[in-house]
């Protein structure tokens, strides 16, 4: 069994839903389509939290915070669902409120490979250099990173 917390995900979809009266105007950054698995996500926001809590540049910080606004709002139907599956399969604990939940109940881990398409804003990996991350984090965030010779080029044909 597994313990499980829904708060994040909860002030994740509250930040995704107030985000998505803003217009897209990033001229600068190339938004590219990225499908992903719905069990990876976890994994991102374990990442992500552990970035934003280092020091990084500020523009590495808001390119993170979009994609994280970006799989909030694409995964949210999907949440939903993981909460529904969660409440009637698991098995609530008095004390926390939080539930116990099989990770081989099989409508949990089909629902797990349900691939999600996101827009994703590439990142250059250097900036991320003074980052403390093990390998797996960075395979976490792998769709999100790229070399600043990609993102010269992409900028160089938009122009």
């Amino acid at each position: 069994m597994i313990l499980i917390d829904l708060g994040w995900w909860r002030a994740s979809f509250q930040l995704a839903r107030n985000s998505e009266v803003e217009i897209k105007k990033e001229k600068e950054m190339i938004g590219d389509k990225v499908v992903i698995k719905y069990g990876r996500v976890e994994r991102i926001r374990d990442t992500v939290m552990k970035i934003f809590g280092q020091r990084v540049p500020a523009d590495v910080q808001y390119w993170i915070g979009r994609n994280v606004e970006n799989i909030a709002r694409a995964v949210k139907p999907y949440e939903e669902e993981r909460i529904s599956i969660i409440k009637q399969f698991g098995i609530q604990q008095i004390d926390s409120g939080e539930y116990l939940m099989d990770p081989e109940n099989k409508q949990l881990k089909a629902l797990m490979n349900k691939e999600v398409e996101v827009t994703i804003y590439k990142i250059e990996i250097e900036k991320l250099s003074n980052v403390n991350l093990t390998q797996a984090e960075i395979r976490a965030i792998d769709f999100m990173l790229c070399e600043e010779k990609l993102i010269k080029v992409a900028s160089q044909i938009i122009q």
